[in-house]
């Protein structure tokens, strides 16, 4: 098998008080190792178990039949993306990458002031 069990780059206390140590391990040692065993139980003994975790969320997700299993390996990727974003003692690359998606997209988030012919106008 190629997807690894799901590991975070810190300690579970490391990301307080943003994140308690009670809620990083639930949704780690509960919730994503659920998705994880059960993504493992469901590839074990096919060609699937080969996989990178990336491949697998992409394959499982072209086969209607793979539903469940597209759905558990998503999880597990997304929880992964989601502890590798955040760093201990808060700013990092992360923030800065975060405000460029804020301010890339702003625009889009701008509440519309008058909505004429079609074209909208936004408050600044």
């Amino acid at each position: 098998m190629r997807v690894e069990s799901p590991q975070i780059p810190y300690n579970f206390a490391d990301l307080e008080p943003a994140m308690s140590r009670d809620t990083l391990v639930f949704h780690f040692l509960h919730h994503q190792r659920d998705c994880f065993d059960r993504m493992l139980s469901m590839v074990r003994g096919t060609e699937l178990e080969t996989l990178p975790l990336a491949e697998l969320v992409c394959a499982s997700e072209r086969d209607p039949e793979q539903r469940v299993l597209f759905r558990h390996a998503a999880e597990v990727w997304n929880h992964d993306l989601y502890w590798r974003s955040m760093r201990p003692g808060g700013e990092s690359a992360t923030r800065s990458w975060f405000s460029w998606v804020v301010m890339s997209f702003h625009p889009l988030f701008s509440p519309p002031t008058s909505i004429e012919a079609g074209t909208r106008t936004s408050s600044k």
